[in-house]
């Protein structure tokens, strides 16, 4: 069952809705943002923020940490089933043919999609906490301690491994890999960003893109924490401390650095690269030599930890429980919504089916986004997913 409860953001008529919203920056363009549903999702309460739901077909799996799967309809948020699986998983999954595969204790788990039975589980030599990649049946794995592998997503068995040294001090936060052009990229925590060959392992480059400075510990640290992207040749990556860096994926010759410093995840929009930076401003970048084309600094007493395209719009996540839209192309905010008030929008328990008390937490961390369409789900630390539309205004004028 969906709920149409329609929020009109503009300047106008921001003070008539009942949700947490704020009006567009100085534009009259306006966007629609229909809360589809809203329901709990008890095992992943507290869930860690690197535990993305993966979307197929018509449906979200969202695992926990103790390895509770849950499929869940993207059109009600109905739990269609749910099945334990026994094993700790620490990252969010991979869709593969008919499988799903998770990051766990020092090992790789893989389980049915259809019906959440154990399909394969491949030990690996220490905790991973990067979401695996797949591609060219090959899952590529990244473990704590160093080492990189490349698994046969069909069984399982390791075809190859890399490793490098790991500093004591770390974010211990462990980017995703990148697969492209038949490498896979790599980001380290001693400010270094690799690429070695997808089928065997052997290394093509090896590049220092940070170099540690100070005197103090935390000063010292120079991870390449967030995920790395890579979009036509340009490799692009952020050091904690020493801000953002474009490199060749050919070579691994930087072409280019901006002092933005970040630990949050970035994105692409056409020539853009979107960064929200550690004092809360929003920057976008041109991808061919980094200069600004805008920045939108009124979120400075703010943080956020991570952003995400959808459409023409950029929709970032606020370290307090919001969401706000943006104009991806110029950077006006158009949108933004609260959402530990879920009950501002389905304020009884006849208008939802999911109905469950209020929190006491007077914040819930966003834990991730996923974007489908101009559908955007969002998942909280308290458990729970919020599903939306968003459209133009004028998709719904009279």
């Amino acid at each position: 069952m969906r709920y149409l409860l329609f929020f009109i953001l503009t300047v106008v008529v921001s003070g008539c809705s009942s949700v947490q919203n704020k009006p567009a920056d100085e534009t009259q363009s306006a966007i629609v943002v229909e809360p589809l549903w809203v329901n709990e999702i008890p095992s992943v309460q507290g869930q860690m923020l690197r535990m993305t739901p993966v979307l197929e077909d018509r449906s979200l799996y969202v695992v926990s940490e103790e390895g509770m799967l849950q499929k869940v309809a993207i059109e009600d948020g109905q739990i269609e089933w749910s099945h334990q699986i026994e094993h700790n998983i620490n990252t969010g999954g991979v869709l593969y043919n008919n499988h799903l595969i998770f990051g766990g204790d020092a090992e790789v788990i893989a389980v049915d999609r259809s019906s959440g039975d154990i399909a394969w589980v491949q030990s690996v030599s220490s905790e991973v906490l990067a979401e695996p990649v797949i591609d060219n049946n090959i899952v590529v794995i990244r473990t704590v301690d160093g080492k990189l592998y490349g698994l046969n997503a069909s069984d399982g068995k390791q075809l190859w491994d890399y490793h490098w040294s790991v500093p004591t001090l770390t974010l211990r936060g462990d980017s995703r890999p990148v697969v492209k052009y038949g490498a896979v990229f790599v980001g380290t925590p001693a400010g270094r960003v690799f690429a070695v060959n997808q089928e065997n392992g052997n290394l093509y480059w090896d590049s220092v893109v940070a170099i540690a400075r100070g005197r103090g510990e935390l000063e010292r640290m120079i991870d390449v924490d967030t995920s790395l992207i890579v979009q036509d040749g340009v490799l692009f990556a952020s050091a904690f401390n020493q801000g953002v860096i474009a490199l060749s994926a050919e070579t691994g010759h930087v072409i280019w650095r901006r002092d933005i410093n970040t630990i949050s995840e970035y994105t692409l929009y056409k020539d853009k690269l979107l960064i929200a930076d550690d004092e809360g401003v929003l920057w976008a970048l041109s991808v061919s030599n980094g200069a600004t084309f805008w920045k939108q600094e009124k979120y400075l007493e703010y943080r956020f930890n991570g952003l995400s395209v959808h459409d023409n719009y950029l929709v970032a996540r606020r370290n307090d429980s919001h969401l706000v839209w943006l104009n991806a192309e110029e950077g006006r905010i158009l949108a933004e919504i609260e959402l530990n008030r879920w009950y501002d929008y389905f304020p009884t328990k006849d208008q939802f089916y999911g109905y469950f008390k209020p929190f006491k937490e007077p914040e819930a961390l966003l834990a991730s986004t996923l974007v489908f369409n101009n559908l955007v789900f969002a998942l909280d630390q308290r458990g729970v997913l919020h599903a939306f539309e968003v459209n133009p205004s004028d998709t719904f004028a009279q």
